[in-house]
């Protein structure tokens, strides 16, 4: 018989219940105590990573993760997968886990169904009766294993689909690195051709800044491409440091205003809070920040104003970026944070999109443990929130 412990754990990673102890004597564990109390030091932050993959994906094989026992640290590979809110989790000594799994389901549903049948042979049936209940827990039976087979092959399938994503997410980060520099030297080139143009007639400047304009939207397609591999691949690094939000949102207005002047559109600042400090990654706000203002100057109508607010509520501190530009249809709103996503909604200067910035801005704002949303009203204008943790 193999080693190991079988358990079930609610939404929280609570244990709610435990189908098998194969470490009884030498492993604490019992209903009510949190997955993470079972492990010590730094296998504490595999298994979190353990779990926020199990929530991502619905399945998790072969996570090799030390428990400590009574006299020893042992490894253990850990496995499980998500069904109907809980989540379903055994460590086993060896690598035959898969296996082990559909068996060990079999046999507790095996030895519910067989106990079933005796307390109803001896309290509760007559003979006659006997022979239809035993075939209606027989068909029961047949059912729960065509229902091992399909979660089997369901499994199989999410492996090959992760396998092929990961495959994917390397093709697109190598072929967007490779060609980030070329075209960032395209677009310095063609800047220092147009700093002197009295040998060019006016043919040939306009093809200059054609060629400036798509190379800078190519540039800036090839660096969103490349924040969507890193976020596709789990793989968000977050430089955190303490900073105060209202100070950087005046810098960040700042420089956004000669883009909204260009527009003739006036950017509005208001904090009631002299100091609002948070604890994040300062390029990756700056992201999200200059994402938001873009898309409500490309929006927004010469002569109009858009107007950012920044205050605390709560454990939080929240920005709004409101402008009065042409809205989003409310069919449209809950689809606005997918990638690739572009509304029915047109730019008022044709201004280019391919729909990647605010599913960018989604996966930054949900890394620090915020949220981001968006209020909008068709032909009125729009209003994007998001907000981050506070810190003392």
């Amino acid at each position: 018989m193999v080693r190991g412990i079988v358990f079930i754990c609610d939404n929280d990673f609570i244990i709610k219940n435990i189908l098998l102890n194969g470490f009884d004597e030498v492993l604490f564990i019992k209903d009510g105590i949190p997955f993470q109390k079972l492990f010590v030091g730094d296998e504490k932050k595999k298994i979190e990573l353990f779990q926020n993959e199990l929530k991502i994906n619905g399945v998790v094989f072969n996570w090799e993760i030390n428990v400590l026992l009574k006299n020893e640290i042992l490894p253990l590979k850990f496995s499980g997968g998500k069904n109907n809110g809980d989540y379903f989790i055994l460590a086993l000594e060896t690598n035959n886990d898969v296996p082990f799994l559909y068996e060990e389901l079999l046999l507790i549903n095996n030895e519910q169904s067989n106990s079933i049948r005796k307390i109803l042979k001896e309290k509760f049936l007559r003979r006659d009766e006997l022979s239809d209940v035993e075939s209606t827990f027989d068909e029961m039976s047949r059912l729960n294993n065509d229902l091992v087979n399909l979660k089997r092959q369901l499994a199989q399938s999410n492996i090959k689909l992760k396998q092929l994503n990961e495959i994917k997410n390397n093709f697109l980060g190598m072929a967007a690195h490779d060609l980030r520099n070329p075209l960032g030297q395209i677009l310095n080139f063609t800047d220092f051709i147009l700093e002197d143009t009295s040998n060019f007639n006016s043919d040939q400047i306009e093809f200059l800044n054609l060629i400036k304009s798509r190379s800078k939207f190519m540039l800036d397609l090839v660096n969103d491409l490349l924040d969507v591999s890193e976020i596709e691949s789990e793989n968000i690094r977050l430089d955190t440091e303490k900073f105060d939000l209202n100070e950087f949102t005046l810098s960040i207005v700042k420089m956004m205003n000669p883009i909204a002047n260009s527009k003739n559109i006036t950017i509005e600042y208001q904090c009631k809070n002299e100091n609002v400090f948070v604890e994040a990654d300062a390029y990756k706000i700056e992201q999200v920040l200059t994402n938001l203002l873009t898309n409500a100057i490309k929006y927004s109508e010469p002569n109009t104003v858009i107007l950012i607010n920044l205050f605390s509520q709560r454990n939080f501190a929240k920005i709004a970026v409101k402008d009065q530009g042409r809205g989003i249809k409310e069919d449209e709103l809950k689809s606005v944070f997918n990638p690739f996503q572009k509304t029915s909604t047109k730019s008022t200067a044709g201004e280019e999109s391919m729909g990647l910035g605010l599913f960018i801005a989604r996966k930054i704002i949900e890394a620090h443990k915020g949220i981001i949303w968006v209020e909008s009203v068709y032909g009125k204008g729009s209003t994007f929130y998001f907000q981050l943790p506070l810190i003392n």
